[in-house]
């Protein structure tokens, strides 16, 4: 789902550059430094590049990825999650050609502010006031989060190609969210169980985790 140099066009590469900038820098100046001083952030970051280098195929020459954003938003707060997934993007851009660098505007757009934001605002709508321990909202909400991170992010990717003239509007539409509703199932399936075993292992319900020092679900 990374995007590569050369696709976008310079107004949708400066626009997109602006806004990643933008919002970044919002979350970095809101974000308190007890809510970084967790291990947790570290093996968030980790976890997230590691699962992002893992691509399996989906249909003929199309391969997909865990963006990991939701898990990260649900486990550290989405503030915390949008610094955490700019890293591990820059460092993908950076170090391992993983997406371009004059991309890496809308690659933070798409993979760490977009899709794991609207992701993890349904899993908040499911979870609701719940204080009883993880429980079916909490994973509906998680999985459902999940799905459509991979969802959203890829069909803002494609409204970028096609805003750069890359491909057909409806074509690349249908394209890109048929290959990656299959893709968020394993997103969703990863969320849910991954957040299920550490919220019921480090604290008492789906949102106590988050209180710990290091993550907030603000």
């Amino acid at each position: 789902m990374h995007i590569a140099d050369g696709f976008l066009e310079a107004p949708v590469l400066a626009a997109t550059a602006v806004i990643s900038a933008g919002v970044v820098t919002m979350a970095a100046r809101t974000t308190q430094p007890r809510e970084l001083a967790s291990p947790m952030v570290g093996a968030s970051a980790a976890f997230v590049l590691a699962a992002q280098m893992v691509n399996f195929p989906v249909a003929s020459s199309v391969s997909g990825h865990i963006i990991g954003g939701v898990l990260v938003a649900i486990l550290l707060g989405w503030r915390v999650s949008v610094l955490v997934m700019t890293a591990v993007l820059m460092i993908q851009a950076l170090v391992f050609q993983d997406g371009g660098i004059a991309a890496l505007g809308a690659n933070i757009l798409n993979l760490g502010i977009v899709g794991p934001g609207v992701g993890y605002l349904i899993f908040r709508l499911f979870k609701g006031n719940t204080t009883t321990g993880w429980n079916k909202r909490c994973a509906i909400g998680a999985f459902l989060g999940g799905w459509t991170a991979s969802v959203i992010a890829a069909l803002m990717a494609a409204m970028q190609l096609w805003l750069s003239g890359q491909a057909e509007l409806k074509p690349i539409l249908l394209l890109m969210f048929g290959v990656h509703a299959v893709i968020g199932l394993a997103e969703g399936g990863a969320t849910l169980l991954i957040a299920r075993f550490l919220t019921r292992h480090q604290s008492s319900s789906c949102e106590d985790f988050s209180q710990a020092p290091g993550g907030s679900f603000s």
